[in-house]
């Protein structure tokens, strides 16, 4: 079994307002990317791709080999020109307690 180690957030704000946010998570040789969140009225100035950046290099420094992350249909777009690939597609399911896992 291995460890999820501690993990990092990264925050970019713009005159005050917060612009786009992300963190990210490392287990193992992984590094889990979530919450990649850019600010309608920010968008198209490429802070999404700051932030992964930002996250993904500390991850690597954190021993990370593999990038994941679960992308909206929204954010496809980034993903691709930052040259990340579609793995597999997900589904979410939702528990009859109404939590969706």
């Amino acid at each position: 079994m291995s460890r999820w180690r501690a993990g990092a957030v990264a925050r970019i704000e713009v005159d005050g307002v917060l612009a786009a946010r992300g963190q990210v998570g490392v287990s193992g040789s992984d590094a889990v990317l979530d919450r990649i969140e850019t600010g309608a009225e920010f968008r198209r100035r490429g802070l999404g791709g700051l932030v992964v950046g930002a996250l993904t290099s500390w991850a690597g420094g954190e021993g990370a080999r593999t990038g994941l992350l679960l992308a909206s249909a929204d954010g496809h777009a980034l993903y691709r020109s930052l040259g990340w690939a579609v793995a597999a597609p997900a589904s979410t399911w939702r528990g009859s307690d109404g939590v969706e896992v």
